[in-house]
């Protein structure tokens, strides 16, 4: 199968003319809390962190937001998705994969695949496309051209891994939900197999992540609701780990099991952190360690949201400009080997993922306290998007938005952004 250059069937809705802008740490700091309850079970832990509405001493004022370049609307698939990889803008559909050149949003091409559930690495989409005995695995490159597809009954989202791939997939006949690692066309168990258990089914998985040593899957893109089942295991051994879901100012947890409280690993769209000496460490909930269940390397109050060589990117509470009725943080690019701060940028709200990183652009979703829900504290509300330059701290843009991002990507000067069907792409002034 090749890519269908210009398919009308698969042109997106509507048109790429410009529209109105979207509406509307440091060492020994105190460790946030998380609850927690046995498998199958979802146990929610929000992290929340609870803003003012002024803005904060020491915090200036937002920069003026970015210029769009241009907005189309898309049908929105099970498992909406966007990158910008050199000049394209790519976004999942219900009824393929599209290319838009990210300066004009002119399409470049279209290939049809159903309702595809796809990831991104070196310059190349693994999809999951059909669905139940006709699921298949495409792999295809950037540029739009399929390159394998692979029938694989029961896949509902899938990562390349070198020469394996890491499965996500249900059994309609057995109710059963699993996650697997396969090699070259190797069939079933694989390498090996993670059953859910008593998991009931539910939505089709939407997400896979891999993030050091842990795969991670979920059944939900965006809920800021914490509604929605997941999944994670151990990369080498298939041994269940805690699931953590990157929420909004926060995340859950599910499959920390009967001992309790754990440490584990924050998944990061960043990839590792690597300390010097320390080939192992990993990024948990509170801090960096010397691998999962090791020594504390460095203690964080607040969200980990990304790792850049030995240093974590973090949003932190800033006590020293706490006061009364003012809740005050930081958004903190701190050292890992020595807790100093690289640089420091003050907020009145938390500020994590949905985020996006590239080599000189950093977007994080700043979210404020919404309406209290019982059991898991103040839903969060969505307010802003911020860009910021992740090697200096220089705060680039804000940018209003109506509600959660589905997916976001940046690059150079170019930040894509898809809500509520409407994907839209800014430029820096």
């Amino acid at each position: 199968m090749v890519a269908i250059k210009g398919a009308d069937e698969f042109v997106l809705e509507g048109s790429a003319e410009p529209a109105a802008e979207v509406p509307k740490a440091s060492r020994r700091r105190q460790v946030p809390r998380i609850g927690g309850s046995p498998w199958p079970w979802v146990a929610m832990a929000t992290a929340l962190i609870a803003a003012a509405v002024m803005v904060s001493p020491g915090q200036r004022p937002d920069p003026d937001p970015p210029a769009m370049a241009w907005t189309v609307r898309i049908s929105e698939g099970r498992a909406p998705q966007v990158w910008v990889v050199e000049s394209q803008a790519l976004v999942t559909t219900a009824t393929g994969v599209t290319a838009l050149d990210v300066t004009t949003g002119d399409r470049m091409w279209s290939v049809p695949l159903e309702d595809p559930a796809c990831t991104e690495i070196d310059n190349q989409l693994t999809c999951v496309h059909g669905a139940g005995e006709d699921a298949a695995i495409a792999t295809m490159t950037t540029g739009g051209d399929i390159v394998a597809d692979r029938l694989f009954p029961g896949a509902d989202v899938a990562h390349q891994l070198g020469d394996d791939l890491l499965v996500g997939g249900q059994d309609p006949e057995q109710d059963g939900r699993w996650l697997g690692r396969y090699g070259n066309n190797e069939g079933w168990p694989g390498r090996w197999l993670l059953d859910s258990g008593d998991l009931g089914d539910n939505d089709r998985w939407q997400t896979i992540m891999l993030s050091q040593g842990v795969v991670t899957i979920s059944d939900r893109v965006v809920d800021e609701n914490f509604d929605g089942d997941a999944m994670a295991a151990d990369l080498d051994t298939g041994a269940a780990q805690p699931a953590v879901q990157r929420r909004v100012g926060g995340y859950s947890v599910s499959g920390i099991g009967p001992g309790g409280q754990t440490e584990f690993v924050m998944p990061l769209d960043s990839g590792d952190v690597r300390v010097p000496g320390h080939p192992d460490a990993v990024v948990g909930r509170s801090g960096v360690y010397t691998g999962a269940g090791g020594e504390e390397l460095l203690e964080l109050a607040g969200l980990p949201v990304v790792a850049l060589g030995d240093d974590v990117i973090a949003s932190v509470v800033d006590q020293s400009r706490w006061r009364p009725g003012r809740f005050a943080t930081t958004i903190e690019r701190v050292d890992v080997p020595t807790g100093e701060s690289r640089w420091r940028l003050p907020r009145s709200a938390m500020a994590s993922c949905p985020c996006a990183l590239s080599e000189d652009s950093l977007v994080l979703t700043q979210a404020s306290r919404g309406e209290q829900v019982e059991a898991y504290g103040p839903v969060p509300v969505v307010d802003t998007l911020l860009n910021v330059d992740p090697e200096t701290g220089e705060h680039r843009w804000a940018l209003p938005i109506s509600s959660i991002p589905e997916a976001l990507a940046t690059q150079g000067n170019q930040t894509v952004v898809l809500i509520d069907g409407d994907l839209t792409a800014y430029t820096d002034r």
